[in-house]
């Protein structure tokens, strides 16, 4: 399977994501709102996934990858930023191989395994 990116948007009135999105003819693949609140929809092939953030004006969200093998990608994400910064920086980025790194613009990269 292709990595696969997914935008996961913040949402404050989960039942009002869920009928908006609906009615466009997005199919809920996932509703939760305890312990921690997650939308997950999709549509012929495009999915979009909202959760409650940080009430931060800078916080809009994360990018989330789903991919076959974390281990590997975890690999090859530190050795990138290794390559491009000369070091692999102490915050978010080490650990274990589901930590997220942060890009310039602080958004968090997670990424997720996807068994097929």
């Amino acid at each position: 399977m292709p990595t696969t990116a997914v935008p996961v948007l913040p949402c404050v009135d989960p039942e009002a994501v869920r009928d908006f999105y609906t009615a466009l003819g997005f199919e809920c693949t996932g509703y939760q709102v305890r312990p921690y609140l997650y939308l997950a929809f999709t549509r012929d092939g495009a999915d979009v996934h909202f959760g409650r953030f940080a009430r931060d004006a800078d916080d809009t969200g994360i990018c989330l990858l789903l991919v076959d093998d974390v281990a590997a990608e975890h690999a090859a994400f530190k050795a990138a930023i290794k390559g491009l910064l000369g070091r692999v920086p102490a915050s978010g980025s080490r650990g274990s191989p589901g930590s997220a790194p942060v890009h310039p613009g602080s958004r968090s990269l997670i990424r997720r395994e996807i068994s097929s």
